[in-house]
């Protein structure tokens, strides 16, 4: 990896993204924890228990609830012209998130999901490594240990990249009035469910999967600047690493 290239992939927050360039690029949104002190932090209950530890599995579970595989829409041929349609839903996800949540997990569940029970308790266990679990979750996960949700191109990522948080933000709003809408939208967009006129973009995926604004950021590549090069050869460019990447790393929030 070339240090000065991979400088040029800069990182905006909700709150910046006035800075990003007006150019020809790439740019991935990732998934970011919303995780402070109070989340990890020692706390003693009435009876003595660490609330600190359960404060900060929920959260971890919560998070982790938001990366749900979307079930499969699957059409079957058979003989004499038999078909069947429907869709596969996943069946094992949510027992990964309830996993983080127990302290007592049962011994065929640890081995079914792989869970590594000893580690994840002890580590939940203690404030010290809660608080080290945090920053390593907040500080160094994204974008070097997570896969991006979404990944796109634009010949303006300035106009792009504020277009889509600009409807991540209008659509959890829509969420802040009425809760149960977040359930209509997972409906539309992961069941099926035609009967809305629902708009099938990153921003209503996202909301359905159960982030919001807090939990986004953006990278962005200005591939002019990265490569010293002309607006239409780092639009060619752009255009088809977004093609390639996308092929290869499936962004759980990409277009189907």
């Amino acid at each position: 990896m070339s240090p000065d290239l991979f400088a040029k992939f800069k990182r905006f927050g909700p709150t910046e993204l006035d800075q990003v360039p007006v150019a020809p690029g790439l740019y991935a949104w990732y998934a970011k924890p919303q995780i402070g002190a109070a989340d990890w932090a020692r706390l003693a209950g009435a009876s003595g228990e660490d609330i600190g530890e359960s404060t900060f599995r929920t959260l971890l579970a919560k998070h982790t609830s938001r990366f749900a595989p979307h079930s499969l829409r699957v059409n079957a041929h058979h003989s004499f012209r038999d078909t069947w349609d429907g869709r596969l839903r996943p069946s094992v996800f949510d027992n990964h998130v309830a996993a983080i949540t127990k302290k007592d997990l049962p011994d065929a569940d640890v081995q079914s999901l792989k869970y590594p029970a000893n580690s994840m308790n002890r580590m939940l266990a203690s404030e010290k490594q809660r608080g080290r679990m945090s920053a390593l979750l907040t500080g160094l996960a994204s974008p070097l240990f997570s896969a991006p949700l979404y990944i796109g191109k634009s010949k303006d990522l300035h106009r792009r990249v504020n277009d889509h948080f600009s409807d991540v933000d209008k659509w959890y709003r829509v969420i802040q009035r009425d809760a149960q809408y977040r359930d209509r939208l997972r409906a539309v967009l992961f069941e099926g469910d035609r009967t809305h006129n629902i708009p099938d973009i990153f921003a209503t995926r996202a909301i359905a999967s159960g982030f919001s604004p807090d939990n986004l950021e953006v990278y962005v590549l200005d591939v002019c600047e990265a490569l010293d090069i002309r607006a239409n050869l780092a639009l060619e460019l752009a255009e088809a690493l977004e093609w390639l990447l996308n092929t290869w790393h499936r962004p759980i929030l990409g277009r189907a």
